[in-house]
């Protein structure tokens, strides 16, 4: 599913039938930020987060390091990046190891 509205993102989130693989977001989002969005759904299910932004400021840094399960990319963002990501982010939280060199990663 797609939205542009990060509320309506997280009440999908939290209505869906079938949980989410994954969320993918952008960090400066109208209403409610992707950090906060990536937060909040955390603390209701664990599921990988990817997020995006083209400019992080410090005070957003801080919120995003006490995040598990994200990768953080930087705009602009080409096709091929996006796909590895998601495999990447996909591959470490499902098998709970890194994809490059096989060690464990901390859920």
């Amino acid at each position: 599913q797609s939205f542009t509205d990060s509320r309506l993102a997280l009440q999908a989130y939290i209505s869906a039938e079938t949980p989410f693989d994954l969320i993918i977001a952008d960090i400066n989002m109208p209403g409610m930020d992707g950090i906060k969005l990536a937060t909040e759904a955390l603390a209701l299910r664990k599921v990988p987060v990817i997020l995006y932004t083209g400019f992080l400021d410090p005070a957003q840094q801080h919120k995003i390091e006490a995040l598990k399960h994200k990768i953080i990319l930087n705009k602009p963002i080409m096709p091929d990046e996006m796909i590895k990501s998601v495999r990447r982010s996909m591959h470490e939280f499902y098998t709970g190891k890194d994809m490059a060199d096989g060690r464990k990663v901390d859920k």
